[in-house]
């Protein structure tokens, strides 16, 4: 009897947790509102927007093998994770806002969950990526240019992260869909409080975790490249002056006799530079080189900056909805379907700038797209 009892506040239990995100979840059933068609519309357009963006990128990315180097093998990663969640994200989030219930099934709903919770990790991760990639560049640059010699390796560590984050959340999906989602096919959310420890780890290994690596890294870079541009002291022009031997004669007669010296030395330097250029085969090698160094410090600059404006993008659009999602699962009463939304939409813009950012600030991938439209 008492063993009945025992399971029948365990059932009873579930249902009341049941029925809380059905009655307090973004994705219940509700009637459609002003508001919520305008956020539907907004998400449509930034939607449509970023495949755009991002579906040039990965053209670029197929016809150029040129552009195709270790660090932007990182940028083509999160370039397919932005496309993911524009295609699969984005297209469920207009579906929940512009009709009373999800359209699409109950079988669909599982798919979209998996992919808006695996697509939204990866993209973090992607940005996490490049953040240590500049990082070992910056503070080990010997070692990195040891390790880091191929794009292969870029693909094989974008490969393995997107293999921890399937192996993380491919079970709690499949135990919510088979164990503890709910049933009507109008409802497609996950049943969080089903799974709190579970969903609490998930929330922090994939989405508060790479965001706290960008946060570090874009901190500790910004740092040193500040500390790289301070002004060197000033040497004097005096400090440089060659130093006169006591007693030297410094009357009309010895100027005279120094700067004749000096004019013929020169004269001389002059003819044996002149001869040696004509009998060296490669005279320019020293300048060559030094071209070749100004250029790739100009290209860690210019990477430099792209990571620091992905990452200070990603800082903005993600950290209000990480935060948000650790907070509400812990404390589901402050939850609220306005503040929901908005940061949601934030997201989803972050995806819709980062090809912007690649255009701008990686001259490689804007002469290909360049190239790809017949401009200039």
């Amino acid at each position: 009897m008492e063993s009945n009892n025992i399971s029948h506040l365990v059932l009873q239990s579930f249902h009341n947790l049941s029925q809380w995100n059905m009655t307090n979840h973004t994705y219940h059933i509700h009637e459609v509102s002003v508001s919520s068609m305008v956020i539907g519309a907004l998400a449509g357009m930034i939607a449509a927007f970023t495949l755009i963006l991002n579906s040039t990128i990965l053209i670029v990315f197929a016809i150029d093998s040129h552009i195709r180097t270790p660090f932007n093998i990182y940028i083509l990663n999160l370039t397919f994770q932005d496309w993911t969640i524009a295609a699969f994200s984005m297209t469920g989030f207009v579906a929940l806002a512009v009709s009373p219930g999800w359209p699409w099934g109950w079988a669909y709903c599982g798919v979209f969950l998996y992919l808006d919770w695996a697509t939204s990790a990866c993209g973090l991760y992607s940005v996490a990526l490049i953040s240590l990639d500049r990082l070992w560049a910056l503070f080990w640059p010997i070692h990195y240019r040891q390790r880091r010699n191929g794009a292969r390796t870029s693909a094989l560590i974008c490969l393995g992260t997107w293999t921890y984050i399937q192996v993380v959340i491919a079970p709690c999906i499949a135990m919510d869909r088979f164990l503890y989602g709910f049933r009507d096919p109008r409802i497609c959310a996950a049943n969080q409080n089903a799974q709190p420890m579970y969903n609490s780890i998930l929330g922090f290994s994939m989405y508060m975790i790479p965001l706290m690596i960008v946060f570090f890294s874009y901190t500790g870079i910004t740092i040193k490249l500040r500390k790289r541009k301070k002004p060197k002291a000033k040497v004097s022009p005096l400090d440089l002056e060659a130093p006169r031997t006591v007693g030297t004669d410094t009357g009309p007669s010895s100027h005279t006799h120094n700067h004749s010296t000096s004019s013929d030395l020169h004269h001389d330097q002059k003819a044996k530079d002149k001869k040696a250029r004509k009998a060296s085969p490669v005279p320019t090698a020293a300048t060559t080189r030094s071209k070749e160094e100004k250029e790739m410090k100009k290209r860690e600059q210019r990477l430099f900056r792209s990571l620091l404006t992905l990452s200070l993008v990603g800082l903005i659009c993600w950290s209000p909805g990480i935060f948000y999602y650790m907070v509400s699962s812990i404390a589901p009463a402050i939850f609220s379907e306005t503040f929901f939304n908005l940061v949601v939409l934030l997201r989803f813009v972050s995806c819709g700038i980062n090809p912007i950012v690649y255009h701008f600030s990686l001259p490689d991938v804007r002469k290909a797209v360049e190239k790809l439209f017949r401009i200039g």
